[in-house]
């Protein structure tokens, strides 16, 4: 009784795991299809606002590599790969 018990929630623990994987592959192809269709409707509110967060990505790297990376050694980085 007790394995009957444990292999009917194996295959209903299996079956809602097929379920959630068929949700999420749902949902990643309705944003594939939507996302080109609203940037073509609203192309010319996007791209200023792109361009805008693009440079504030750029500054802001510029301020990690000053402050974090310019200060890896990368001697001893390629004596470790070499």
């Amino acid at each position: 009784m007790v394995v009957v018990g444990l292999w009917i929630i194996l295959v209903l623990g299996k079956l809602v795991q097929l379920l959630d994987r068929c949700i999420h592959l749902f949902c990643i192809v309705a944003v594939l299809q939507t996302v080109p269709m609203l940037y073509e409707k609203h192309e010319n509110k996007v791209d200023p606002v792109a361009e805008k967060t693009l440079k504030e990505l750029k500054k802001h790297y510029m301020i990690f590599d000053d402050k974090v990376l310019s200060k890896i050694p990368l001697a001893s980085v390629k004596a470790k790969l070499g």
